[in-house]
């Protein structure tokens, strides 16, 4: 079936990739479909860190999902040094070989495609540097606090979830969703429920931009953030396909009545 807005096929803007560690450094992993705008990297033979990295705020800048650490660029613990057309670059590190090819460790990537090179966007008060696919929903954006209440564009023309975090100091990372509250959130990487903060937005996000007030979570002054926010898309059928689906529930409808008859 084909569609009339460009999701015939969701792997164009989100795969999942297995590999298995070997050792090599460098090692490219390939099989991505597109040069992926984010990544997520899973040991899962091992215990050990998410390791996320996107090229709005590049190559080698790792963050954990499941720790509250700064942003880091530790080639000794191994990273992710380069992205490619069908995948990404990876070098070993000599500290910790866990994170991404430990030989015989099993990984998985999960691979996001934003907007390829990021550019300035001014829809809020708060200049922000955002990489957006408003075909797939998904957009990354950077941006510095200024500690007063603010708006940072977010590129997509609505925002149905989004995760923030401070990429300079030791912080919670900080989720939401279009069924909460403005001023509700949920920690990733806890297990607490949702809580509600004060400080935290001053009203929903909008088709444009979200709407911070000057929380340290989002809005400090100095402090860099980064964000990855999502706005469902639908895939919309095109008449033909949709007159050739009803054709064939109507002949599937006629041969189960006849079978009752």
């Amino acid at each position: 079936m084909s569609y009339t807005n460009g999701l015939d096929d969701p792997t164009l803007y989100f795969n999942t990739v297995l590999y298995t560690g070997d050792a090599s450094s460098p090692r490219t992993i390939s099989g991505v479909g597109f040069s992926p705008d984010w990544v997520w990297c899973k040991n899962r033979t091992t215990a050990n860190d998410n390791r996320l990295v996107d090229q709005v705020r590049g190559a080698n800048k790792e963050l954990s999902s499941n720790r509250t650490l700064a942003e880091y660029s530790d080639n000794s613990d191994g990273n992710l040094t380069a992205f490619t057309s069908d995948g990404f670059t990876i070098t070993q590190g000599s500290a910790n070989i866990n994170n991404w090819n430990k030989n015989t460790d099993s990984y998985v990537v999960w691979n996001w495609l934003a907007g390829g090179t990021a550019s300035s966007n001014t829809d809020g008060t708060i200049t922000s540097t955002v990489s957006a696919n408003t075909t797939a929903g998904f957009s990354i954006a950077t941006w510095t606090g200024t500690g007063s209440n603010g708006s940072v564009g977010h590129g997509l023309g609505g925002v149905d979830f989004m995760i923030i975090k401070d990429r300079d100091n030791s912080r919670n990372w900080y989720t939401w969703n279009k069924t909460f509250a403005y001023n509700d959130r949920i920690k990733l990487d806890t297990n607490s429920a949702k809580e509600t903060a004060t400080d935290n937005m001053t009203a929903l996000p909008d088709s444009t931009k979200i709407n911070m007030s000057t929380s340290t979570q989002n809005n400090g002054s100095g402090i860099n953030y980064v964000g990855y926010f999502f706005k469902r898309k639908k895939a919309t059928a095109s008449s033909e396909a949709t007159q050739e689906m009803e054709m064939q529930m109507e002949h599937l409808f006629i041969q189960d009545l006849n079978q009752l008859l």
